[in-house]
């Protein structure tokens, strides 16, 4: 992983890796989010080892990692957890 993003209110971290194709996401509370229009990727709670259903919101649970890829440009990877 190579740029880390702190969100601000210390619930979760972002990670993007080199090449600017998947993000990593620790999340340390219960959130509902909106992550970018993922078309052609997919979001997978890689502590459980799921693919989440494609969803406008990802109900993300505490004390877990989460994956972002495919289908993305490096701009369209989250930076920031939108909770609203």
């Amino acid at each position: 992983m190579k740029t880390r993003y702190l969100q601000e209110d210390g619930r979760s971290v972002v990670w993007h890796d080199t090449d600017g194709t998947r993000a990593m996401i620790w999340n340390f509370a219960e959130l509902s989010v909106s992550l970018p229009d993922l078309v052609g990727g997919t979001v997978t709670d890689l502590t459980a080892g799921q693919q989440l259903a494609k969803s406008p919101r990802y109900g993300l649970q505490p004390r877990r990692v989460y994956s972002v890829t495919g289908g993305l440009r490096p701009a369209e990877l989250p930076v920031a957890i939108d909770e609203s």
